[in-house]
């Protein structure tokens, strides 16, 4: 554990400059799991949610939440930075 976190008694449980956040609605939900199957695109760990293996993101389309493969920049676009690091 780094110096810094030992000195103000931090565990490595969570992420540092994590908040909570209540979902507030369905709208809200399914805001947050698209940011969350998005997310190994933005920070460059996959080329699309279909080829990150370890995603939710395939049940999703196994149970036809989303249909046809979804164009996550489109849908998440610009609000990608609304919200997570």
């Amino acid at each position: 554990m780094p110096l810094s976190r030992a000195d103000k008694g931090e565990v490595c449980v969570w992420q540092r400059r994590f908040w909570e956040h209540q979902i507030r609605d369905e709208r809200d939900l399914q805001r947050h799991i698209d940011y969350i199957h998005y997310n190994p695109v933005k920070h460059g760990l996959a080329k699309s949610a279909e080829d990150w293996p370890w995603s939710t993101y395939h049940r999703y389309i196994k149970e036809g939440h989303y249909g046809r493969t979804p164009d996550f920049e489109r849908i998440v676009g610009d609000n990608a930075t609304d919200f997570g690091e």
